[in-house]
């Protein structure tokens, strides 16, 4: 996979990130992708495992980490864990938040409309827990 139609980021080298959380664990050299819907702001995470784009899981409806649970290719423990505490939403909106605005920004948005609409399209589905 490149990229996703109907989604903003792709697999490219600059917008892997590996997770500094899982030194130590089987999961220490794997890299990570997010895909942002650019209708929605549903974001898709993919852990490029051994050279494949493996789904791990996504956030959606009200933020909670939705891992991926078919019987091949599911989230593992670890990703099921971080990805849904405070640390790794903040992680995965960092990162969403930066595909989202080189996404705009590449289709001809200025950087002040693209930032408003990249914070827009990202807050619709904020993986952060927020105090009430």
């Amino acid at each position: 996979m490149a990229t996703k139609a109907g989604f903003y980021g792709s697999d490219a080298k600059e917008n892997k990130f590996r997770v500094p959380d899982f030194n130590g664990t089987g999961s220490q050299n794997e890299s990570y992708f997010v895909l942002v819907e650019k209708l929605s702001g549903k974001k898709e995470l993919y852990n490029n495992d051994l050279n494949t784009d493996k789904f791990a899981g996504h956030y959606e409806n009200g933020g909670e980490f939705e891992p991926n649970e078919n019987w091949w290719g599911n989230a593992q423990a670890v990703e099921k864990d971080f990805f849904n505490n405070d640390k790794g939403k903040e992680l995965i909106n960092n990162h969403a938040s930066t595909v989202a605005l080189k996404g705009k920004l590449d289709e001809g948005k200025g950087i002040e409309q693209a930032q408003v609409e990249t914070n827009e399209l990202v807050k619709k589905n904020n993986a952060k827990v927020t105090d009430q």
